[in-house]
């Protein structure tokens, strides 16, 4: 007999747990003037989403999480959302003002 429920460690579950984590990314409109630290991540709208390996002074050195060159970028120039929690790790959007 088959079950309706998928197993607990199943492609089913995880589907679901990254639809949940995209309808929070879509929900959350507000902006923070909190700004990302070392091991965080942020949604770059060019660069997509990326970890942040250092935060000094306003800029930031991020890398693509499927690989990349390392880029600065300065913050005073983006718009930072409200972070999202997600696999432990803090996730910011960044958009152009």
């Amino acid at each position: 007999m088959s079950s309706d429920k998928p197993a607990a460690d199943g492609w089913a579950v995880r589907a679901a747990r990254a639809a949940e984590v995209a309808r929070q990314a879509q929900t959350i409109d507000e902006f923070t003037d909190e700004h990302p630290v070392r091991g965080d991540r942020v949604r770059h709208f060019s660069f997509g989403l990326c970890d942040v390996l250092s935060a000094e002074r306003g800029s930031l050195k991020i890398c693509p999480i499927r690989g990349g060159k390392v880029r600065g970028i300065h913050l005073e120039s983006l718009r930072i959302r409200t972070p999202i929690e997600h696999a432990n790790k803090r996730t910011f959007g960044l958009e152009p003002e």
